[in-house]
């Protein structure tokens, strides 16, 4: 696994780190190879790396309290969650067994280690693109705003995605001096312990999104902070409007609350909350989750399903 030192040497060369890629995988549901969850899961659990997952890992937190279309219509007997929700609906489905855990970002610590007591500056995570989505946001006004941040805070440095490094939404601000970082391609097996390596270095994170980094980044034990710097605007491609993922009233409402505006949040009220997103409390011992990796893959064998 990657060494902080390693992570660091791999950002001189954005290119390199983000360019796109092909995705050889032995895994039966090929989005589990993503941002290297199964890698990560197999590696807590003692497992091979070439042995393939019986199972559905959800893509991250669901704001929609069930799996999306690419995971409820996998032919596979068994689905891993870390959110009641997506537990519930499972269960309401009841077409497959169900392995309750926590995210695999949350047994990176056990591959990596704790974070360091000794932590600074900030990482500001910008509103991303997608594969079939471009994040049209103001990263011109977004970078003036971080070189405005009090300097108590200490160094700032930005951590794009992988597809906004490609459209090179990440230039406005190494225009202006501030560092960028990326965890790499969403296919690279190592994004998962890379993002954890780059959050750990920090003592708080920034962003003009509340999504699955709000959750990592709490988990790591840093602050976070919703910052909204103009308009973001996504565009997606012709045919994948399916794939938008709008966030329900209720839900955004108490997001938008608890991580208000310009707010930042360190306490354990918010803490609770994020990480419960991402199931912590949930997480398993490494015989534990082993054993429920295994039962997925004779359960498959028993049901020819996955």
């Amino acid at each position: 696994m990657l060494t902080r030192e390693q992570v660091l040497h791999e950002q001189r060369d954005l290119a390199r780190l983000c360019a796109d890629r092909p995705l050889p995988t032995v895994e039966l549901f090929e989005w589990n190879a993503f941002y290297g969850h199964a890698a990560v899961l197999k590696a807590a659990a003692g497992l091979p790396a070439d042995r393939p997952l019986h199972l559905t890992l959800p893509h991250g937190v669901t704001f929609l309290g069930r799996p999306n279309a690419a995971e409820a219509g996998a032919p596979i007997a068994t689905a891993y969650s870390y959110q009641r929700e997506y537990d519930e609906a499972l269960s309401r489905d009841g077409t497959r067994a169900v392995i309750r855990s926590a995210a695999p970002l949350c047994y990176v610590r056990d591959i990596v280690g704790a974070p360091p007591a000794s932590r600074e500056g900030v990482l500001y995570f910008p509103s991303h693109s997608t594969r079939f989505s471009t994040a049209d946001a103001e990263y011109d006004r977004i970078a003036e705003m971080l070189l405005g941040l009090p300097s108590h805070l200490g160094p700032v440095r930005v951590c794009c995605y992988y597809m906004d490094i490609l459209r090179g939404h990440h230039q406005p601000f190494l225009d202006r001096g501030i560092p960028v970082y990326s965890a790499g391609h969403q296919y690279d097996p190592l994004f998962l312990v890379r993002l954890w390596q780059l959050l750990r270095m920090h003592r708080h994170v920034y962003s003009n999104a509340r999504s699955t980094h709000l959750a990592y980044a709490m988990y790591t034990g840093c602050s976070f902070t919703f910052l909204s710097a103009g308009n973001v605007q996504h565009h997606t491609e012709p045919g994948y409007e399916d794939w938008v993922i709008t966030i329900p009233q209720q839900f955004q409402s108490m997001l938008e609350s608890l991580y208000a505006d310009g707010v930042t949040r360190d306490d354990a009220t918010a803490r609770a909350t994020a990480i419960d997103l991402i199931g912590a409390s949930r997480k398993l011992s490494t015989v534990q989750l082993r054993a429920c990796l295994l039962a997925a893959e004779r359960r498959a064998r028993t049901d020819g399903v996955g």
